[in-house]
């Protein structure tokens, strides 16, 4: 089975943290700096997520493989994963199919991606021979900015700020070893 490719097809409408939030956490209140201030607060995030193999806001993503598994479990590429939108396959015609929702169910971890488990009495379907005649739709990411956690959003404040501020290497360095502690917790280990 191979790894599956992936891409994204709707992005996040929002950041972990705020304008207002990073500004009160580097005590900055003039305006002159705001696009700059986004323009960190989208890199520490993209950084995070990276770092720990985490959608922090919610993103619909397209994850294509070239047939089903031999194994009864597809796992995902992101975590954590909020539901499975569809699975669509080439059938042996190379017609468009989607594969029934009643025949699998969606598992989610706090430490690992989320994971699509096979029903007991279900079988995948012989796909076409040809490069991703899987493609699985799915929603991973915690929600809206509310639900992000606390420790990510101080990683993404402290990114920020090692950033913005440019203090010496070794202040910058212990910001961002700061930063990568509060990831460290909830780090998605992918197999």
């Amino acid at each position: 089975m191979d790894f599956g490719k992936i891409k994204i097809v709707t992005g996040a409408t929002a950041e972990p943290v705020t304008l207002e939030e990073t500004k009160n956490h580097l005590n900055t209140t003039h305006n002159e700096d705001d696009s700059e201030i986004r323009r960190l607060i989208r890199s520490a995030r993209r950084w995070g997520e990276r770092f720990q193999g985490r959608q922090y806001c919610s993103v619909t993503y397209d994850q294509w493989h070239n047939d089903f598994p031999g194994g009864r479990c597809i796992e995902l590429q992101r975590a954590p994963l909020q539901s499975i939108t569809s699975i669509k396959y080439q059938d042996t015609d190379d017609a468009e199919q989607t594969f029934s929702s009643g025949d699998y169910q969606f598992l989610t971890y706090d430490d690992a991606p989320g994971t699509i488990e096979l029903d007991w009495d279900a079988s995948w379907p012989t796909v076409y021979d040809k490069a991703d005649a899987v493609v699985i739709r799915f929603v991973a990411g915690y929600g809206d900015e509310t639900a992000v956690p606390d420790t990510i959003k101080g990683a993404i404040l402290l990114h920020v700020q090692a950033h913005y501020d440019r203090p010496d290497p070794q202040r910058m360095g212990s910001l961002m070893n700061a930063a990568q502690d509060l990831l460290w917790q909830d780090k998605v280990e992918v197999v």
